[in-house]
């Protein structure tokens, strides 16, 4: 579903200048890594490094196989 701002309904703060944006992104950043902390869920505790020997499947996009090699878009 689109959201669709009606004209009397605000525009975010950090539209109005670059650094608000930044510093609105750190803020929901920071916010989500606090939740995750708190929270009572289990998460990963450590990183594969090394890949998979082998891959599970490959994509068939049909925008990609029509469209590769093309660059005049």
């Amino acid at each position: 579903m689109i959201f669709i701002r009606p004209k009397w309904f605000p525009k975010p703060i950090s539209t109005y200048h670059p650094l608000l944006y930044h510093l609105a992104v750190f803020l929901k950043r920071t916010e989500r890594s606090i939740e995750w902390r708190l929270d009572d869920h289990r998460y990963a505790g450590t990183i594969q490094r090394e890949s998979f020997p082998y891959r599970i499947k490959k994509h068939q996009s049909v925008l990609i196989r029509k469209y590769s090699g093309r660059h005049d878009m």
